[in-house]
């Protein structure tokens, strides 16, 4: 009967073992094989500051933070390809941040009615008027895009930054914006 507990013992010291070892190569795997480099590869870009990367409930949370971007949408798409290249499509959540000043922030509140209703709406001319005109005559700068899947708003005052990227209504789907 000894013989029996000690070959019990044996296997559950071999099995608690073996599962430290599996979990551990696994967390070995995502730190250096999966998240560093794609961090690496992201703030590799001029325009990405900062980049965290995550992992909430089989989810990667990747947050971003921009300076100096020339055109938000090709940026944008830029970024969304080396996440597509590394994480599979659907498997993360991009957030874009950048510290925003008190102007800024306000004229964001005053537009985004404006904003979200040409989203809905695909009146993006009616939108680009509307922010010619606030834009003239708060002294800001702006550039918008639109592609078939978003409405990229870049908003400017003096060396201030704004960007928010506005995913559009296509097909019934519901709208969301990315900070």
């Amino acid at each position: 009967m000894k013989n029996s507990n000690f070959k019990i013992a044996i296997s559950l010291i071999v099995f608690v073992i073996s599962l430290a070892l599996l979990v551990g190569g696994y967390q070995l795997y995502m730190k250096y094989g999966l998240i560093d480099p794609l961090k690496q590869q992201l703030e590799a870009r001029p325009a990405v500051a900062s980049a965290a990367i995550s992992r909430n409930e089989g989810q990667f949370e990747v947050a971003l933070q921009l300076q100096g971007v020339d055109n938000l949408q090709e940026e944008y798409q830029a970024i969304q390809a080396i996440l597509n290249n590394t994480l599979k499509e659907g498997s993360y959540r991009l957030h874009l941040s950048n510290p925003v000043d008190e102007r800024l922030g306000a004229a964001y509140l005053h537009l985004q009615p404006a904003i979200y209703e040409a989203a809905a709406n695909h009146s993006f001319v009616w939108l680009d008027k509307t922010l010619s005109q606030y834009a003239a005559e708060t002294g800001l700068a702006y550039q918008l895009y639109v592609d078939d899947r978003y409405l990229y708003l870049q908003l400017a005052a003096g060396e201030q930054e704004m960007y928010r990227i506005v995913e559009l209504n296509t097909a019934g789907r519901s709208l969301h914006e990315e900070n």
